[in-house]
């Protein structure tokens, strides 16, 4: 079944993406298909337009649950967040 509709989905379109044959298979089964990894970290760097509070972003970032650390920098940019 759900090789099928990503055949039909092919004949439909020139170019199938992974969040279509994700989509296709969710539909299928009914149930939602995690594919998000959760054991990546990344360094994120920021920058803030000149009217924003640099502190109260910082202070937002860090209250996420997956953020481990947060700075405030000076340069180019002005957050950085693991």
């Amino acid at each position: 079944m759900i090789v099928a509709r990503i055949k039909d989905l092919g004949d439909e379109r020139k170019r199938i993406f992974d969040t279509d044959i994700i989509e296709i298979a969710e539909r299928v089964t009914g149930r939602e298909i995690d594919v998000i990894p959760h054991d990546i970290s990344a360094m994120v760097m920021l920058e803030v337009e000149s009217h924003v509070y640099t502190t109260s972003v910082v202070r937002r970032l860090r209250g996420l649950k997956n953020v481990n650390y947060v700075y405030e920098l000076t340069g180019d940019y002005d957050i950085s967040a693991l």
